[in-house]
């Protein structure tokens, strides 16, 4: 246990313990199963968020890579230096473009994957027919005086 005088930033990733007693009354487990399953979509969201980015960063750095030897390859075509490196070079430019193409249509994917709602729609619209306008309220207050 730390000092009371130590502060200690509390981990984002750690979950937080709660107290139900200081609340009154605990939370019945229907609740707690939703909580969990909040937790469990957000948790899902931020992955497919992180990874796109991540496929996005991968997908660049091959853009780049195989500009980077395309242009090393005009390099050694001016110079006539066509030995195992410009080869190699020449070879692996399609490789990474490949690559970069791999890593974009993943990162529509992920995209696609954490824009879906986490409701799907009802099979039918929702009947409010039976919901009554408030006014029952009123004549409920004026019951009780």
């Amino acid at each position: 246990m730390p000092e009371p005088h130590d502060f200690v930033a509390p981990d984002p990733f750690e979950p937080e313990e709660h107290d139900c007693s200081a609340h009154g009354d605990a939370l019945d487990a229907l609740d707690a199963l939703d909580a969990l399953r909040i937790e469990q979509f957000a948790r899902m969201r931020r992955s497919a968020y992180r990874s796109r980015s991540y496929a996005i960063i991968a997908g660049g750095a091959c853009v780049g890579i195989a500009l980077q030897l395309g242009w090393l390859v005009v390099r050694g075509a001016r110079t006539s230096d066509w030995g195992p490196k410009t080869i190699a070079f020449v070879v692996m430019i399609p490789v990474l473009i490949t690559a970069a193409g791999w890593f974009a249509r993943r990162a529509f994917a992920l995209h696609r994957e954490a824009s879906q709602p986490s409701l799907p729609e009802p099979p039918s619209p929702p009947d409010f027919s039976t919901l009554g306008d408030g006014t029952q309220q009123v004549k409920h207050l004026e019951d009780l005086q």
